[in-house]
């Protein structure tokens, strides 16, 4: 597995940390004052927490990169309500006590993880969007040869401007710098 994969899989999985509080919550026994299968919902929210530990860490260690200019950037960060809700709805009735289902649902979830990478889709994370970040579907153009990717960004990217990317997986990159910030006539008239 490559370090990119390692970095989709990482967030994918934090996409589904708010899912795995939710199953704790669920799991909770409010009369009793105690978690009906403690093993279970301790490993859930350990797996949701590094999830989210590790995408932090791998958002703050990325660096550097390449130079590249905005030619056209739409924001695709109003999908993420779309992307997660049918998700976290559909599995609300998981009983953490059945071998069964905690299997199922680690298996769709395996599933989910393989066909979101593919798909491209992944990249749609809750988490991110705490953290600041917005997915933006951009053409560029790299040392003038163009091309397409999803951006991810904490800040808007403007048409024109030049920024510093990295690469994290096929067709994703972080933005990690603006470069030089192109004025626009939008920009002159405010």
């Amino acid at each position: 597995m490559t370090p990119t994969l390692w970095a989709s899989v990482i967030i994918f999985f934090s996409a589904y940390s708010p899912l795995a509080l939710i199953f704790v919550i669920k799991d909770f026994n409010f009369i009793t004052n105690k978690l009906e299968h403690p093993h279970v919902s301790f490993v859930i929210l350990g797996f949701a927490l590094l999830s989210v530990l590790f995408l932090w860490f791998v958002i703050r260690t990325i660096k550097k990169g390449f130079y590249i200019t905005i030619e056209e950037a739409g924001n695709r960060s109003n999908e993420l309500l779309n992307y997660t809700l049918p998700y976290i709805v559909s599995f609300l009735e998981i009983d953490l006590g059945k071998p069964q289902d905690v299997i199922a649902f680690c298996l769709f979830m395996l599933l989910l993880c393989f066909l979101s990478i593919k798909t491209n889709i992944i990249f749609l994370n809750p988490v991110l969007a705490l953290f600041g970040y917005r997915l933006y579907d951009v053409k560029f153009k790299e040392n003038d040869i163009p091309k397409k990717g999803n951006f991810l960004s904490k800040q808007e990217l403007l048409i024109g401007s030049q920024y510093k990317i990295r690469k994290i997986y096929d067709f994703l990159y972080i933005v990690t710098e603006l470069i030089e910030h192109k004025e626009t006539e939008d920009d002159e008239n405010t």
